[in-house]
Protein backbone atom coordinates (compact mmCIF):
# COMPACT_ATOMS: atom_id res chain seq x y z
CA UNK A 1 0.00 0.00 0.00
CA UNK A 2 0.96 3.82 -0.11
CA UNK A 3 2.87 5.32 2.59
CA UNK A 4 1.11 8.16 3.82
CA UNK A 5 2.21 11.40 2.23
CA UNK A 6 1.42 9.39 -1.06
CA UNK A 7 -2.01 8.94 -0.19
CA UNK A 8 -2.42 12.29 1.19
CA UNK A 9 -0.97 13.55 -2.01
CA UNK A 10 -3.68 11.41 -3.80
CA UNK A 11 -6.77 12.72 -1.68
CA UNK A 12 -5.61 16.56 -1.94
CA UNK A 13 -5.75 15.80 -6.02
CA UNK A 14 -9.15 13.72 -5.66
CA UNK A 15 -10.80 16.49 -3.61
CA UNK A 16 -9.39 19.22 -6.51
CA UNK A 17 -10.67 17.18 -9.19
CA UNK A 18 -14.04 16.52 -7.84
CA UNK A 19 -14.58 20.36 -6.95
CA UNK A 20 -13.88 21.13 -9.93
CA UNK A 21 -16.67 18.93 -11.64
CA UNK A 22 -14.84 15.92 -13.17
CA UNK A 23 -12.95 13.17 -11.38
CA UNK A 24 -10.03 14.10 -13.89
CA UNK A 25 -10.08 17.22 -14.03
CA UNK A 26 -6.17 18.20 -14.56
CA UNK A 27 -4.96 14.69 -14.34
CA UNK A 28 -3.57 13.74 -17.31
CA UNK A 29 -3.67 10.07 -16.14
CA UNK A 30 -7.66 10.61 -16.59
CA UNK A 31 -8.79 7.09 -18.91
CA UNK A 32 -5.78 6.07 -18.87
CA UNK A 33 -3.88 9.45 -20.44
CA UNK A 34 -7.43 9.40 -22.79
CA UNK A 35 -7.67 13.36 -22.31
CA UNK A 36 -4.39 13.84 -24.08
CA UNK A 37 -4.22 10.41 -26.46
CA UNK A 38 -7.04 8.58 -28.37
CA UNK A 39 -8.54 6.11 -27.87
CA UNK A 40 -9.46 6.65 -24.02
CA UNK A 41 -9.27 3.61 -21.61
CA UNK A 42 -7.30 1.41 -24.04
CA UNK A 43 -3.63 -0.39 -24.01
CA UNK A 44 -2.74 2.29 -26.75
CA UNK A 45 -3.85 5.71 -24.90
CA UNK A 46 -2.29 4.24 -21.84
CA UNK A 47 1.34 3.15 -23.55
CA UNK A 48 1.96 6.73 -24.79
CA UNK A 49 0.98 7.99 -21.40
CA UNK A 50 3.31 6.10 -19.57
CA UNK A 51 6.10 6.57 -21.76
CA UNK A 52 5.38 10.48 -22.22
CA UNK A 53 3.34 12.06 -19.33
CA UNK A 54 3.99 9.93 -15.93
CA UNK A 55 6.81 12.52 -15.45
CA UNK A 56 4.87 14.84 -15.39
CA UNK A 57 3.38 16.99 -12.12
CA UNK A 58 -0.05 17.11 -13.61
CA UNK A 59 0.42 13.00 -14.08
CA UNK A 60 -1.69 13.18 -10.20
CA UNK A 61 -2.66 8.86 -10.79
CA UNK A 62 -4.10 6.27 -13.69
CA UNK A 63 -7.81 6.38 -13.55
CA UNK A 64 -9.92 4.39 -15.19
CA UNK A 65 -13.45 2.84 -15.49
CA UNK A 66 -14.79 -0.83 -14.77
CA UNK A 67 -18.13 -2.86 -15.80
CA UNK A 68 -19.15 -6.05 -15.85
CA UNK A 69 -19.67 -8.07 -18.67
CA UNK A 70 -23.10 -9.99 -19.89
CA UNK A 71 -20.87 -13.43 -18.93
CA UNK A 72 -19.06 -11.74 -14.77
CA UNK A 73 -15.81 -10.72 -16.69
CA UNK A 74 -14.24 -7.32 -16.09
CA UNK A 75 -13.56 -4.55 -18.58
CA UNK A 76 -12.20 -1.05 -18.93
CA UNK A 77 -14.58 0.93 -20.40
CA UNK A 78 -16.41 4.39 -19.31
CA UNK A 79 -19.86 5.14 -21.15
CA UNK A 80 -22.77 3.13 -19.12
CA UNK A 81 -25.35 3.82 -21.31
CA UNK A 82 -24.08 2.66 -24.38
CA UNK A 83 -20.64 1.54 -26.66
CA UNK A 84 -22.26 3.61 -29.64
CA UNK A 85 -19.36 6.72 -28.44
CA UNK A 86 -16.67 4.37 -28.78
CA UNK A 87 -17.33 2.15 -30.86
CA UNK A 88 -17.49 3.14 -35.23
CA UNK A 89 -20.65 1.21 -36.81
CA UNK A 90 -18.03 0.02 -39.32
CA UNK A 91 -18.96 -3.60 -41.04
CA UNK A 92 -16.05 -5.36 -38.53
CA UNK A 93 -18.24 -4.56 -35.23
CA UNK A 94 -21.43 -5.09 -37.36
CA UNK A 95 -20.46 -8.64 -37.68
CA UNK A 96 -18.97 -9.08 -34.46
CA UNK A 97 -22.26 -8.16 -33.02
CA UNK A 98 -24.79 -10.03 -35.14
CA UNK A 99 -26.53 -12.11 -33.13
CA UNK A 100 -26.91 -9.26 -30.54
CA UNK A 101 -28.21 -6.94 -33.26
CA UNK A 102 -31.05 -9.01 -33.76
CA UNK A 103 -32.32 -8.21 -30.32
CA UNK A 104 -30.47 -4.71 -29.45
CA UNK A 105 -30.60 -1.69 -31.74
CA UNK A 106 -26.65 -0.55 -32.53
CA UNK A 107 -27.23 2.37 -30.28
CA UNK A 108 -28.59 0.90 -27.34
CA UNK A 109 -26.54 -2.13 -27.07
CA UNK A 110 -24.52 -1.61 -23.54
CA UNK A 111 -21.22 -3.24 -21.97
CA UNK A 112 -23.56 -5.67 -19.94
CA UNK A 113 -25.40 -7.31 -23.13
CA UNK A 114 -21.99 -8.41 -24.37
CA UNK A 115 -19.43 -10.97 -23.30
CA UNK A 116 -15.98 -10.58 -23.18
CA UNK A 117 -15.56 -12.39 -26.22
CA UNK A 118 -17.09 -10.11 -27.79
CA UNK A 119 -16.21 -7.03 -26.40
CA UNK A 120 -12.14 -7.85 -27.13
CA UNK A 121 -13.21 -8.64 -30.81
CA UNK A 122 -14.78 -4.85 -31.35
CA UNK A 123 -12.10 -2.54 -33.01
CA UNK A 124 -12.15 1.45 -31.52
CA UNK A 125 -10.21 4.24 -33.08
CA UNK A 126 -6.68 3.63 -34.74
CA UNK A 127 -7.80 -0.51 -34.62
CA UNK A 128 -7.38 -0.24 -30.64
CA UNK A 129 -9.63 -2.83 -28.54
CA UNK A 130 -11.69 -2.66 -25.14
CA UNK A 131 -8.75 -4.04 -22.83
CA UNK A 132 -9.83 -6.69 -19.95
CA UNK A 133 -9.03 -4.85 -16.27
CA UNK A 134 -6.22 -7.79 -16.40
CA UNK A 135 -4.53 -6.75 -19.19
CA UNK A 136 -4.29 -3.38 -18.42
CA UNK A 137 -2.93 -4.37 -14.44
CA UNK A 138 -0.64 -6.55 -16.18
CA UNK A 139 0.16 -3.76 -18.46
CA UNK A 140 1.00 -1.84 -15.77
CA UNK A 141 3.55 -4.17 -14.09
CA UNK A 142 5.29 -4.50 -17.34
CA UNK A 143 5.27 -1.13 -18.80
CA UNK A 144 6.86 -0.01 -14.95
CA UNK A 145 4.01 2.37 -13.69
CA UNK A 146 5.29 4.03 -10.78
CA UNK A 147 2.37 6.80 -9.97
CA UNK A 148 -1.24 5.46 -7.82
CA UNK A 149 -3.73 4.32 -9.39
CA UNK A 150 -7.69 4.46 -9.37
CA UNK A 151 -10.26 2.65 -10.48
CA UNK A 152 -13.71 3.66 -10.51
CA UNK A 153 -16.24 1.58 -10.55
CA UNK A 154 -19.03 2.53 -12.89
CA UNK A 155 -21.41 -0.87 -12.96
CA UNK A 156 -21.11 -4.57 -11.46
CA UNK A 157 -24.05 -6.72 -10.95
CA UNK A 158 -22.81 -10.32 -9.76
CA UNK A 159 -21.42 -11.39 -6.09
CA UNK A 160 -19.00 -13.44 -8.29
CA UNK A 161 -17.62 -10.51 -10.10
CA UNK A 162 -17.28 -8.56 -7.36
CA UNK A 163 -15.28 -11.16 -5.56
CA UNK A 164 -13.47 -11.67 -8.53
CA UNK A 165 -12.61 -7.90 -8.68
CA UNK A 166 -11.00 -7.84 -5.36
CA UNK A 167 -9.57 -10.92 -5.65
CA UNK A 168 -7.32 -10.42 -8.91
CA UNK A 169 -6.65 -6.67 -8.14
CA UNK A 170 -4.91 -8.38 -4.63
CA UNK A 171 -2.90 -10.67 -7.13
CA UNK A 172 -1.09 -6.80 -8.13
CA UNK A 173 -0.87 -5.27 -4.42
CA UNK A 174 2.68 -6.28 -4.41
CA UNK A 175 3.75 -4.23 -7.80
CA UNK A 176 0.85 -1.51 -7.90
CA UNK A 177 -0.78 1.31 -5.13
CA UNK A 178 -4.44 0.34 -6.18
CA UNK A 179 -7.48 2.06 -4.75
CA UNK A 180 -10.85 2.17 -5.86
CA UNK A 181 -13.36 5.48 -6.76
CA UNK A 182 -16.79 5.58 -7.29
CA UNK A 183 -19.58 8.42 -6.99
CA UNK A 184 -22.57 6.89 -4.31
CA UNK A 185 -25.24 6.06 -6.85
CA UNK A 186 -22.78 3.83 -8.45
CA UNK A 187 -21.12 2.56 -5.83
CA UNK A 188 -24.49 1.88 -3.74
CA UNK A 189 -25.64 -0.01 -7.36
CA UNK A 190 -22.58 -2.18 -7.83
CA UNK A 191 -21.96 -3.47 -4.11
CA UNK A 192 -25.39 -3.46 -2.55
CA UNK A 193 -24.66 -4.02 1.33
CA UNK A 194 -22.25 -1.99 2.64
CA UNK A 195 -21.36 -4.35 5.46
CA UNK A 196 -19.94 -7.24 3.26
CA UNK A 197 -18.00 -5.34 1.07
CA UNK A 198 -16.29 -2.97 3.20
CA UNK A 199 -15.46 -5.47 5.13
CA UNK A 200 -14.15 -7.69 2.00
CA UNK A 201 -12.08 -4.25 1.04
CA UNK A 202 -10.68 -3.64 4.43
CA UNK A 203 -9.74 -7.39 4.39
CA UNK A 204 -7.51 -6.99 1.68
CA UNK A 205 -6.36 -3.30 2.38
CA UNK A 206 -7.81 -1.24 -0.54
CA UNK A 207 -9.36 2.14 0.26
CA UNK A 208 -12.74 2.98 -1.82
CA UNK A 209 -13.18 6.97 -2.03
CA UNK A 210 -17.01 7.28 -2.76
CA UNK A 211 -17.74 10.92 -3.59
CA UNK A 212 -21.57 12.13 -2.76
CA UNK A 213 -22.28 13.89 -5.68
CA UNK A 214 -20.33 15.10 -9.04
CA UNK A 215 -19.30 18.74 -8.00
CA UNK A 216 -18.60 18.05 -4.45
CA UNK A 217 -15.23 17.25 -3.32
CA UNK A 218 -16.94 14.90 -0.02
CA UNK A 219 -15.51 11.45 0.62
CA UNK A 220 -16.51 8.63 2.73
CA UNK A 221 -13.63 5.68 3.23
CA UNK A 222 -15.67 2.66 2.10
CA UNK A 223 -13.04 0.70 4.77
CA UNK A 224 -14.60 2.08 8.07
CA UNK A 225 -16.27 -1.41 9.15
CA UNK A 226 -15.42 -3.48 12.56
CA UNK A 227 -12.50 -4.98 12.81
CA UNK A 228 -13.90 -8.47 13.44
CA UNK A 229 -16.37 -7.72 10.26
CA UNK A 230 -13.11 -8.92 7.98
CA UNK A 231 -13.28 -12.48 9.72
CA UNK A 232 -17.10 -13.06 8.81
CA UNK A 233 -18.06 -15.04 5.58
CA UNK A 234 -20.88 -14.01 4.05
CA UNK A 235 -22.80 -16.27 1.53
CA UNK A 236 -25.77 -14.89 -0.70
CA UNK A 237 -29.09 -17.39 -0.41
CA UNK A 238 -30.89 -14.96 -3.00
CA UNK A 239 -28.91 -13.38 -6.01
CA UNK A 240 -30.07 -10.10 -6.73
CA UNK A 241 -33.41 -9.95 -8.33
CA UNK A 242 -35.65 -7.48 -10.12
CA UNK A 243 -39.04 -7.11 -9.76
CA UNK A 244 -42.00 -4.74 -11.48
CA UNK A 245 -45.19 -3.89 -10.29
CA UNK A 246 -46.97 -3.36 -13.35
CA UNK A 247 -50.93 -3.62 -12.34
CA UNK A 248 -53.15 -4.73 -9.30
CA UNK A 249 -52.21 -8.33 -9.29
CA UNK A 250 -48.29 -7.85 -9.18
CA UNK A 251 -48.70 -5.58 -6.12
CA UNK A 252 -47.83 -8.30 -3.64
CA UNK A 253 -44.76 -10.36 -4.77
CA UNK A 254 -43.42 -13.81 -3.16
CA UNK A 255 -39.75 -14.13 -3.04
CA UNK A 256 -38.77 -17.82 -1.19
CA UNK A 257 -35.27 -17.46 0.74
CA UNK A 258 -33.61 -21.06 0.37
CA UNK A 259 -31.07 -21.19 3.25
CA UNK A 260 -27.84 -23.00 3.40
CA UNK A 261 -28.34 -26.79 5.01
CA UNK A 262 -26.28 -26.25 8.35
CA UNK A 263 -26.63 -22.85 10.72
CA UNK A 264 -24.14 -22.59 12.97
CA UNK A 265 -25.09 -19.95 16.21
CA UNK A 266 -24.30 -16.37 15.65
CA UNK A 267 -25.63 -16.24 11.96
CA UNK A 268 -28.65 -13.98 10.35
CA UNK A 269 -29.89 -13.52 7.49
CA UNK A 270 -29.83 -9.88 5.58
CA UNK A 271 -32.42 -9.00 3.29
CA UNK A 272 -31.80 -5.67 1.00
CA UNK A 273 -34.45 -3.80 -0.51
CA UNK A 274 -34.11 -1.31 -3.36
CA UNK A 275 -36.89 0.48 -4.97
CA UNK A 276 -38.46 3.40 -6.66
CA UNK A 277 -37.90 3.74 -9.84
CA UNK A 278 -39.49 6.36 -11.43
CA UNK A 279 -43.38 6.01 -10.61
CA UNK A 280 -46.87 7.75 -9.76
CA UNK A 281 -47.74 7.81 -6.02
CA UNK A 282 -45.53 5.44 -4.71
CA UNK A 283 -44.78 5.96 -1.24
CA UNK A 284 -42.94 2.97 -0.39
CA UNK A 285 -42.97 -0.77 -0.16
CA UNK A 286 -44.35 -2.90 2.87
CA UNK A 287 -42.43 -5.74 3.78
CA UNK A 288 -42.69 -9.14 5.67
CA UNK A 289 -40.41 -12.38 6.39
CA UNK A 290 -41.81 -15.15 7.51
CA UNK A 291 -40.97 -18.63 8.38
CA UNK A 292 -42.13 -22.01 6.93
CA UNK A 293 -45.07 -22.31 9.11
CA UNK A 294 -46.01 -18.60 7.68
CA UNK A 295 -45.36 -16.92 11.21
CA UNK A 296 -43.97 -13.49 10.92
CA UNK A 297 -40.62 -12.80 11.72
CA UNK A 298 -39.57 -9.31 11.42
CA UNK A 299 -41.76 -6.31 9.28
CA UNK A 300 -41.33 -2.67 8.23
CA UNK A 301 -41.47 0.11 5.38
CA UNK A 302 -38.88 1.16 3.09
CA UNK A 303 -39.60 4.48 1.10
CA UNK A 304 -35.55 5.09 0.15
CA UNK A 305 -35.00 4.74 -3.43
CA UNK A 306 -31.60 3.46 -2.59
CA UNK A 307 -30.41 -0.10 -1.33
CA UNK A 308 -32.22 -0.79 2.49
CA UNK A 309 -31.09 -3.67 4.56
CA UNK A 310 -32.39 -5.03 7.58
CA UNK A 311 -31.04 -8.18 9.61
CA UNK A 312 -32.33 -10.91 11.48
CA UNK A 313 -31.37 -13.81 13.62
CA UNK A 314 -31.52 -17.42 11.74
CA UNK A 315 -32.72 -20.35 13.54
CA UNK A 316 -32.73 -24.21 12.63
CA UNK A 317 -35.40 -23.61 9.95
CA UNK A 318 -34.24 -24.19 6.32
CA UNK A 319 -36.95 -21.71 4.75
CA UNK A 320 -38.03 -17.97 4.52
CA UNK A 321 -40.53 -16.03 2.30
CA UNK A 322 -39.78 -12.32 1.66
CA UNK A 323 -43.16 -10.48 0.57
CA UNK A 324 -43.38 -7.36 -0.51
CA UNK A 325 -46.59 -4.93 -0.92
CA UNK A 326 -47.20 -2.07 -2.98
CA UNK A 327 -50.17 -0.22 -2.16
CA UNK A 328 -49.98 2.82 -3.57
CA UNK A 329 -48.61 2.85 -7.21
CA UNK A 330 -50.92 3.74 -10.19
CA UNK A 331 -50.47 2.74 -12.77
CA UNK A 332 -51.34 5.56 -14.95
CA UNK A 333 -49.89 8.93 -15.78
CA UNK A 334 -46.44 10.21 -16.14
CA UNK A 335 -44.49 7.17 -14.74
CA UNK A 336 -46.95 4.56 -14.57
CA UNK A 337 -45.84 1.64 -12.19
CA UNK A 338 -43.04 0.57 -9.69
CA UNK A 339 -40.13 -1.64 -9.76
CA UNK A 340 -36.51 -2.59 -8.18
CA UNK A 341 -34.27 -5.39 -6.73
CA UNK A 342 -33.98 -7.63 -3.65
CA UNK A 343 -31.40 -9.64 -2.13
CA UNK A 344 -30.55 -12.00 0.47
CA UNK A 345 -27.40 -13.08 2.24
CA UNK A 346 -26.76 -15.05 4.99
CA UNK A 347 -23.67 -13.99 7.12
CA UNK A 348 -21.19 -16.31 9.39
CA UNK A 349 -19.72 -14.58 11.96
CA UNK A 350 -17.33 -16.65 13.09
CA UNK A 351 -16.19 -14.24 16.44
Amino acid sequence: MMQYHAKARLLAALCLMLSAGLAGAGNTGHRMGGDVFAPENTLLCYKQALETLQGRTDFHYVELDIQETKDGQIVVFHDTDGIKRMVPRNNHNLAVLEEVLCRIEFDKIRISDLTLSQITELTLESKARIPSLEEVLEASVRWKLRKPMLIEIKSLRSDQCRYNLIALVARFSGSLEVDFLAFEKNFDRSFPDPLRWKAAFKKNGFKVYVAKKPKTSEFNLAGDVAENAMDWHFETVLEEQPFSIGDEGSRILRFPIKLPRTVPPGCALRIGIHHGNDNSGDKGLRFRLVDAEGSELVAGFVKSKRWKWFETPLGTEQKRVLFLEDSDTKFAGKYPGNGGAVKATVVFRTR
